[in-house]
Parts: C-alpha cells; sequence; structure tokens
C-alpha cells in the first residue's frame, strides 16, 4: 500500500522484489505495443515463468509457461486454466512452447491457404463454440 500510494508497483522475480513505476512493467509494455501496431491482446501469445510475468499472461489470449516457478505462479496457473504449463521444464519446456506457437503458424497458413468449403446441401451439426480466450476469428499476429 504504502508503494501504491507513491504510484509504484511490485512483482517479483526469482524471489527478489521488483519495485518498478506502476505504468510500467512487462504488461503495460505489451499493452503499448499491442495499441501501436492495432492489435488485440487475444492476438498475442507469451511466454513466461515467474511472478513478474503473471499480468503479461494474463493479458495475452495464449500464454505458455516452461515451468512452475514459485507457489503465486501455480496459484496463478490455476485461475487461468487457458494458460499451457509445458511437460518440459526450463530450456525444453521453451523450445516445447515455440513449437507448439509454430505449429499454431502453419496451422493459420494452411487454413489461409486452403480454398473455401462448398456450401453444404443439408444442415449440418455446428462445432461447439471455442472459449472466450481463442475466439475462432481471432489469430496470433506474427510480427518478424
Amino acid at each position: 500500500e504504502v508503494l501504491a500510494g507513491k504510484g509504484l508497483s511490485v512483482a517479483f522475480n526469482l524471489g527478489k522484489a521488483d519495485v518498478f513505476p506502476r505504468e510500467s512493467g512487462k504488461r503495460n509494455a505489451a499493452q503499448h505495443i499491442l495499441d501501436r501496431l492495432g492489435l488485440k491482446a487475444s492476438q498475442a501469445a507469451a511466454l513466461f515463468d515467474d511472478d513478474n510475468d503473471i499480468e503479461l499472461g494474463e493479458l495475452c489470449g495464449r500464454a505458455y509457461l516452461p515451468g512452475i516457478t514459485h507457489d503465486s505462479v501455480a496459484a496463478a496457473a490455476a485461475r487461468n486454466p487457458h494458460w499451457t504449463v509445458t511437460k518440459n521444464q526450463g530450456v525444453l519446456g521453451t523450445e516445447e512452447a515455440l513449437e507448439a506457437l509454430v505449429a499454431l503458424r502453419e496451422s493459420q497458413l494452411a487454413a489461409a491457404a486452403a480454398p473455401p468449403p462448398a456450401a453444404p446441401s443439408a444442415p449440418q451439426k455446428q462445432a461447439p463454440p471455442e472459449p472466450a480466450h481463442a475466439a475462432a476469428d481471432e489469430h496470433i499476429a506474427w510480427q518478424w
């Protein structure tokens, strides 16, 4: 509360406190980039692993954790069931998350290149809607 009254925020990284201006931080930086590019948060992906990353993960439409580093990260993952905790940890978990993002991008490119489906002749059963955090019309925006 003392820090908040002075316009400061605090997050923990590797068990150490990070104190920074309330207007900065990873979430605010990501939101600024999204705003500048005209993108929605649902089009962003985050790869993170510690307390100071939780707000960033909560902002993005897709979130990957290459391991749980702290009880607070585990609690945040429980509150956000759409987050993906990789099977591997550390560098191998990071590789797993990046491979998942590459596969997602490849499937998006394949879908975009596919010819439109023919109109059905009879009513067909509709697929259930996707969860709100991954709406069907939302795609990760790729900026290289």
